[in-house]
């Protein structure tokens, strides 16, 4: 019984080592790279997720000049699929509206679901879990900066 904790024991240990080997090697937005590298590294992995997240917030603010708003507010009027103040492409057809909506809805949901619970709450997240969301919070910031303003 002892053998098999160590080896559960390892296995852990390699799956975390593997999971930072992993996020060393991500391309992130520069903005969301400068706000959560270091703390991803020391393992403080719920504060890099939040400050990811609020450096994308930040960024949407900037890019759209509505700092007058915030969370999924901003996200909603912003990315609107009808009036958008920033859109992601020209908005021509059926397509090109859902694309915006969708897209409307993953900034929705990163404020909502990633920034807000960090906002109010002390927990931990899992090296794995902060991984997998800085990428997607990146990923989001990279399709910001395709953006152009109407």
């Amino acid at each position: 019984m002892d053998r098999l904790e160590e080896s559960r024991s390892d296995l852990h240990r390699d799956t975390a080592a593997l999971t930072r080997s992993t996020f060393e090697g991500l391309d992130l937005h520069p903005r969301i790279a400068s706000v959560s590298i270091d703390l991803y590294r020391n393992r403080h992995y719920r504060q890099a997720v939040l400050d990811a997240s609020i450096a994308l917030i930040n960024y949407v603010k900037e890019r759209s000049r509505r700092h007058d708003l915030d969370g999924s507010g901003l996200m909603s009027t912003v990315f609107s699929a009808n009036n958008p103040i920033l859109a992601f492409n020209d908005l021509a057809n059926p397509t090109e509206k859902d694309e915006q909506e969708g897209l409307m809805h993953l900034f929705m949901g990163a404020a909502l679901a990633l920034r807000n619970p960090r906002a109010h709450a002390l927990f931990d997240d899992s090296p794995e879990l902060a991984l997998d969301y800085i990428a997607f919070i990146s990923m989001l910031a990279k399709r910001l900066d395709t953006t152009t303003r109407r």
